[in-house]
């Protein structure tokens, strides 16, 4: 799954949380822009192999 979001959506400070809080805080602030309508997302399809000569 790729998820896009727009600048400024990640919450300050993120990185110093311990990862349970990291992931609780981020999944909230995800799910408020998602709300909002300003989260784009969508899935792909990754194949791996060699192109052809």
């Amino acid at each position: 799954m790729v998820i896009m979001v727009p600048p400024d959506t990640w919450p300050p400070g993120l990185i110093e949380l311990g990862p349970a809080e990291r992931l609780d805080v981020f999944t909230r602030r995800l799910e408020e822009e998602q709300r909002a309508g300003r989260v784009l997302h969508g899935t792909v399809s990754v194949q791996i192999g060699r192109l052809p000569e």
